[in-house]
């Protein structure tokens, strides 16, 4: 048997949606492989999916992905879609169906009726926001720029971290972001964490970034690896990352 885990899904207390953020949530595919072994096959950040059977062929995974990440070559989508067939477990990228106008994303085909009258999550505004966790502090939500989706800062046995999330992945390992604010210079390691959900993550403990992503600029600079991502909005930072991280950090 083949398996889907969605994240949208996961309650991790102390950092529920630390997985997910403005573009979506992992879906990733274990598809069986001889000798009770499974291959792994990430689809990336989804509004949602839905699983259909035309015919007597084989199932298709219908993937809808956020505007953010589809490549419109100049089309004004607001989101896209890509139909998987696997009739293997390395398949050829499918092209984009283009939508040019919102609908909810498509409905499970579970058995579950709750989980099939689901929708897609709203879009975030630009800047930062507070997303509320059930029986713990939230979570301060804030757009990335680039190749740079989401960060989202959060408490964790009493720690501050950071998770990045990006469009476009680098490489699993160790990456640098250098954030330019009128102050100067601040940067970090962020360290490619499978368990969550693919981000990169970022310890902020005894580490300025967070006071001054909830200072008094208005936006910052951000590169990845030395490379320019253009610039990172912080409207609403102060009251999130204050409110997210009072619990496990000082400002």
């Amino acid at each position: 048997m083949d398996f889907i885990t969605d994240l949208k899904k996961m309650e991790c207390v102390g950092a529920w949606g630390a997985f997910c953020h403005t573009t979506g949530c992992p879906v990733t595919l274990w598809l069986s492989a001889p000798g009770d072994a499974y291959t792994r096959f990430d689809l990336g950040d989804l509004r949602g999916f839905a699983i259909s059977r035309p015919g007597s062929g084989l199932p298709v995974l219908t993937a809808t992905y956020d505007e953010a990440l589809c490549l419109t070559d100049g089309v004004e989508a607001t989101a896209c879609s890509r139909d998987w067939v696997f009739d293997t477990n390395t398949p050829e990228i499918p092209d984009y169906t283009l939508s040019t106008a919102a609908a909810p994303a498509p409905r499970s085909t579970g058995s579950d009726p709750a989980e099939a009258e689901e929708t897609r999550p709203e879009p975030q505004p630009a800047g930062w926001t507070l997303r509320e966790v059930p029986g713990a502090s939230p979570l301060a939500l804030g757009s990335g720029t680039g190749i740079i989706a989401s960060l989202s800062a959060f408490c964790l046995q009493s720690e501050p971290f950071m998770a990045v999330r990006f469009t476009t992945a680098p490489p699993p390992g160790t990456v640098t972001l250098e954030f330019t604010f009128s102050s100067g210079r601040l940067a970090l390691a962020a360290t490619h964490e499978p368990s969550a959900g693919g981000a990169f993550v970022m310890d902020l403990t005894e580490k300025p970034l967070a006071a001054a992503l909830a200072g008094r600029d208005s936006s910052a600079e951000v590169s990845v690896d030395g490379t320019p991502q253009g610039t990172l909005s912080l409207r609403g930072s102060t009251k999130a990352l204050r409110t997210a991280l009072a619990d496990c950090a000082s400002f």
